[in-house]
């Protein structure tokens, strides 16, 4: 089906990498949530060079206008319930932890550069079961640098938290270190992305009907695909 529905998002899940774009394989890398209200995404274009000349009589010479290109995209990730390890990974503000070590809240100050990946999923309205499981529209961004904490404010109301982000050039995701799609014959199985991302690449969308992951209790250890390699950080 060659057309897209959306509505509700079901789970976020984001992925620590290293500085080149890697998915972590060591210590706790990995946080699926679902408190989160809103993920905004907003695609920034550098303009195209637009050309125009005329001639010596005023007429119009020469018209040309240079295609636009994609720069990266800005996300703003709004969050109704906070998972702190969620937020190092996102930020690298360190988390604090209680004495039983348990992640506890975090210390905002200068931090070093982090990334990381963002995946969500959504319902899609109407769509009829196939295999795998229910279909879903599944979004990723592969290679995102340091996101920031923005305004927030304590009163009597709920509190919502926002993280603004933007993707980068240079992904090293590939197809994913993650069975996110239905793949194989004669019988489909879960499996990474068999389209694998470019280095140039910064977003995909795609209709899966691979399960929407379990939530997390904090972050945990990523469990790579069979048959997927990342680097020891």
């Amino acid at each position: 089906m060659a057309t897209m529905k959306s509505i509700r998002g079901k789970a976020l899940r984001i992925t620590k990498l290293d500085e080149c774009g890697n998915p972590i394989a060591v210590g706790p890398a990995v946080v699926v949530t679902k408190g989160f209200v809103s993920i905004q995404l907003s695609p920034q274009y550098i303009d195209g060079e637009d050309t125009e000349e005329t001639n010596a009589n005023g007429d119009l010479c020469i018209q040309d206008k240079a295609p636009d290109k994609l720069k990266n995209i800005e996300i703003e990730a709004t969050l109704c319930e906070v998972d702190f390890d969620m937020v190092e990974i996102m930020t690298g503000q360190k988390v604090l932890v209680d004495a039983a070590g348990e992640s506890v809240g975090n210390v905002f100050g200068q931090a070093d550069e982090v990334f990381f990946a963002l995946e969500v999923w959504s319902d899609i309205p109407g769509a009829v079961c196939g295999a795998g499981s229910k279909p879903f529209l599944y979004h990723v961004l592969p290679y995102i640098a340091s996101a920031r904490l923005g305004d927030f404010t304590v009163e009597k109301t709920a509190a919502t938290f926002t993280f603004t982000a933007n993707t980068r050039p240079g992904t090293n995701w590939g197809p994913g270190p993650y069975n996110v799609q239905m793949a194989g014959t004669p019988t489909a199985v879960p499996a990474p992305l068999i389209t694998p991302f470019e280095d140039t690449d910064h977003y995909a969308w795609l209709r899966s009907t691979v399960p929407v992951p379990a939530l997390t209790d904090g972050a945990v250890t990523l469990a790579l695909a069979p048959g997927y390699h990342t680097p020891t950080p």
